[in-house]
């Protein structure tokens, strides 16, 4: 007994084919050199990834929820800050590298915007230069960054 498939049967299964295909290669994604990435399952952390390679996630189940950078990351930020009265512009730029990227991806949704809140009430509070320094680096270890250097520029 044999069964003969159809053109158009045989038409069908190859895109259904193709489709389940593409679906997958969606899915599978790469991890550079100087690069660290955290995977989630289902809003829950799963891996932590670390050496460059092709890994696959699991479509509507996993999700690549960050990319960080193994090397030195520069940042600038500027807002305005409240200090006598008086607001006062400041250009922020921060030198730091990621020492706990877990820490890093989940204890804040935006590390060093934390930093620039702590500021704003360290700059209120009229906090000397050293006792800000201090609380900055203090800081970002609780973020899961050392900081290597920061600078604010006061623009009136």
């Amino acid at each position: 007994m044999t069964i003969l498939f159809s053109d158009t049967m045989l038409r069908v299964i190859l895109a259904f084919l193709i489709i389940i295909l593409l679906f997958a290669l969606l899915h599978i994604k790469y991890n550079r050199k100087n690069e660290m990435t955290i995977v989630e399952r289902l809003g829950k952390f799963k891996r932590l990834i670390e050496e460059p390679v092709f890994f696959f996630i699991l479509p509507f189940v996993d999700r690549v929820l960050q990319r960080i950078s193994k090397d030195e990351i520069v940042e600038g930020r500027r807002f305005i800050c409240h200090e006598q009265d008086t607001d006062i512009k400041i250009d922020f730029t921060i030198r730091y590298t990621v020492f706990d990227p877990r820490l890093y991806a989940y204890a804040s949704i935006d590390p060093i915007g934390s930093i620039v809140d702590l500021i704003k009430t360290a700059k209120e509070n009229q906090f000397s230069d050293q006792e800000l320094e201090d609380q900055i680096r203090s800081y970002g270890r609780d973020l899961g960054i050392t900081v290597l250097s920061f600078h604010l520029i006061n623009q009136y």
